[in-house]
C-alpha cells in the first residue's frame, strides 16, 4: 500500500512540476517586491488614511475610492503582526500565490497540466498582474475573488462524475460562490464588470445543459450575495452620510453627532452617503461621441497594461481568438465535453461583456480596474490553440476516417 501511495505521489509530482517551479519562483520574486519596491501614492494614503487606523474605520470610511474596503479591513488583521509592509501588502501577496494555484487548477480541469501550467505562466507573466501582485490595493485581491467564484461555479455546473446530469452539489459551493461575489464587490464596487458576466456564465451553462434545479439555486446564491454586498455598504452609506450631515452648514443636522443623526434620520444619512459615492467624479458617464471615437484607443491602452506595447496586436488576436472560443464553445457543446464547454464559454462571456459594460455605460474606468481580466485572458490564450488542434483533428478525420491524438492530452 506504501509503494502505491509512493509512485501515485511521485506521478502528481511530475504531472505538476512545471507548475510548481513556477509557483515557487513567483513566490520568490513577489516576496522580493514586497519588500524591495518603496510604496507610492495610493499605497501610502491607503496605508496611513484606513490599514493602520484599524479594521472597524476601514469599513466605515469610504471619503475616496482609495479606500478597497475589505482589501484594508483584512490588511488591518495582519497590520498587527507589526511589520508596515506586511500589513500593506501582505493580503496582495497571498491573493497573488492562490490565484496562481486557482487559475491552474480550474485550466486543468479540461486541458492537460502541461498547458495549464502554461496558461499560469502566461498570467503571471502580464504587466498589470505583476505590478498589482505586491502591492498595497484590492486589484490583486479581486483577482483571486474571481478566480474563486469560477472554482465554486465550476464544481456547481459540473458533478464530480462528469455527466452533468447527476453528482451531489454540496452546500459550501454555493456559500462559496456567493461570499466570492460579496468579497469582489466589497473590495472594489467596480468589481460589478466581472460579478454579474460571471453569473451570466453559469446560468448560461446550467440553462443549455437543462439543469433547471442548479440553476434556480445559483440565481439564489447570487441575490444572496446581492443582499448581503447591499447591507455592507448600507453600513458605509449611513457612516458617510452622517458625517457629511453633521459638516454641511447647509444641513438641519449640522453640528449634531454621528450617532444622534443615525438614530433620528437614518434614511436622510442613508441617501446622503448614496449620493455622495454615486456622485464621485471618477463613475461618471462621458460624452457619447467622444467615446466612440476613443474607445479603440482605449481598448488599446488597458491591452497594453497587459503585455506592453501589444495593445494593438493584442486587440487584433483576442478579436480572432472569440470567434475561436464561440467555434469550440458550440463543438464542446455538441460533443458533450462539458468541461471545455464550460470553460469556453466563462472566458467568452467575460471577455465580450467588457466592451459591452463600457459602451452602456459610457465610461473608461481606471486602467488598473481591468487587472483581473489578465486570469480570462491568460485562458483564452491557451484555448485559443486548443481551439485550432481541434479544427485541424477534425478536418484530418473526416478526410482520412483515422483517429487523432487529443491536443489535450500534449
Amino acid at each position: 500500500m506504501g509503494r502505491i501511495t509512493e509512485k501515485n505521489a511521485a506521478a502528481k509530482l511530475k504531472e505538476n512540476g512545471l507548475f510548481w517551479c513556477l509557483f515557487l519562483g513567483m513566490g520568490i520574486y513577489y516576496i522580493w517586491r514586497m519588500f524591495s519596491i518603496p510604496p507610492w501614492y495610493d499605497e501610502l494614503y491607503t496605508y496611513e488614511n484606513f490599514i493602520d487606523r484599524g479594521m472597524i474605520y476601514s469599513m466605515i470610511h469610504w471619503p475616496l475610492p482609495n479606500n478597497h474596503v475589505f482589501f484594508s479591513a483584512l490588511s488591518a488583521i495582519i497590520n498587527k503582526l507589526g511589520n508596515p509592509y506586511i500589513g500593506l501588502r501582505g493580503i496582495s501577496f497571498l491573493a497573488s500565490m492562490g490565484s496562481l494555484l486557482l487559475l491552474y487548477r480550474i485550466l486543468k480541469k479540461g486541458i492537460s497540466s502541461r498547458m495549464a501550467a502554461a496558461g499560469t505562466a502566461l498570467f503571471s507573466a502580464m504587466y498589470n498582474v505583476v505590478q498589482q501582485a505586491a502591492q498595497g490595493r484590492g486589484y490583486a485581491l479581486s483577482g483571486f475573488f474571481l478566480l474563486a467564484a469560477a472554482n465554486c461555479l465550476y464544481e456547481i455546473c459540473i458533478p464530480e462524475d462528469g455527466t452533468g446530469k447527476s453528482g451531489k452539489r454540496r452546500f459550501r459551493y454555493y456559500a462559496g460562490f456567493a461570499a466570492c461575489l460579496t468579497g469582489g464587490l466589497y473590495t472594489i464596487a467596480s468589481n460589478l464588470y466581472w460579478v454579474v458576466p460571471v453569473c451570466m456564465a453559469g446560468g448560461l451553462y446550467l440553462l443549455f445543459s437543462g439543469e433547471y434545479k442548479r440553476l434556480f439555486r445559483l440565481v439564489c446564491a447570487s441575490l444572496a450575495a446581492a443582499a448581503v454586498t447591499f447591507g455592507l455598504y448600507t453600513i458605509i452609506w449611513l457612516a458617510i452620510g452622517s458625517n457629511f450631515l453633521v459638516k454641511e452648514e447647509t444641513s438641519a443636522f449640522y453640528g449634531m453627532g454621528h450617532l444622534q443623526v443615525l438614530k433620528t434620520a437614518p434614511l436622510a444619512a442613508f441617501s446622503r452617503g448614496m449620493e455622495a459615492m454615486l456622485s464621485d467624479p471618477n463613475i461618471q458617464s462621458i460624452d457619447r461621441s467622444r467615446f466612440n471615437s476613443e474607445f479603440i484607443l482605449y481598448l488599446e491602452r488597458v491591452l497594453n497594461q497587459v503585455y506592453p506595447r501589444g495593445g494593438r496586436f493584442l486587440l487584433f488576436l483576442i478579436a480572432f481568438g472569440l470567434v475561436l472560443l464561440l467555434a469550440l464553445t458550440i463543438q464542446s457543446f455538441l460533443r458533450k465535453n462539458r468541461a471545455v464547454f464550460f470553460l469556453s464559454l466563462y472566458v467568452l462571456v467575460l471577455t465580450a461583456m467588457v466592451p459591452v459594460f463600457l459602451a452602456i455605460q459610457c465610461v473608461f474606468p481606471y486602467l488598473r480596474v481591468f487587472t483581473y481580466m489578465g486570469s480570462v485572458l491568460a485562458m483564452l490564450f491557451v484555448l485559443m490553440p486548443y481551439a485550432v488542434w481541434g479544427i485541424v483533428a477534425q478536418v484530418f478525420r473526416n478526410q482520412t476516417g483515422g483517429k487523432t491524438e487529443s491536443f489535450a492530452a500534449r
